[in-house]
């Protein structure tokens, strides 16, 4: 499907990668719900993850400098234990508590069954 920005947050990003938002980190989260999202989706529109010992991680690797022509960030979620089975469709990235952008996995839903299961984001992004 490919991600999808906010209405504010691609100018966010845009400013945070060229260095003129230096404030706040970028944070990339799982979202547990069946949605697909949109340009104006809203940040209620997801809901993040619950149990396994998940915690939300600090996107690291978002400043561009003048040779560059891409960034690439992998965050891998390992869940600790399991109490109840969940479903993760996707992930979104917030940035000075607004949602920037998300992505629905293609070939996701992944299930969350047992201890050591892990999701990976591999977000990747380029100037043309």
């Amino acid at each position: 499907m490919g991600a999808v920005f906010s209405k504010k947050g691609l100018n966010y990003l845009l400013r945070k990668i060229t260095g003129h938002e230096p404030q706040g980190d970028l944070i990339v989260h799982l979202y547990s719900n069946n949605y697909i999202p949109k340009s104006d989706s809203h940040l209620a529109s997801f809901d993040e993850v619950e149990g396994g010992d998940y915690a939300s991680k600090i996107m690291w690797g978002v400043l561009w400098d003048e040779k560059a022509t891409h960034f690439e960030n992998v965050e891998i979620f390992e869940f600790g234990d399991v109490i109840k089975e969940f479903n993760v469709y996707g992930y979104y990235v917030t940035g000075r508590g607004q949602w920037v952008f998300a992505e629905r996995f293609d070939d996701g839903p992944y299930k969350i069954r047992v201890k050591g299961d892990k999701v990976e984001v591999k977000i990747r992004m380029e100037l043309r």
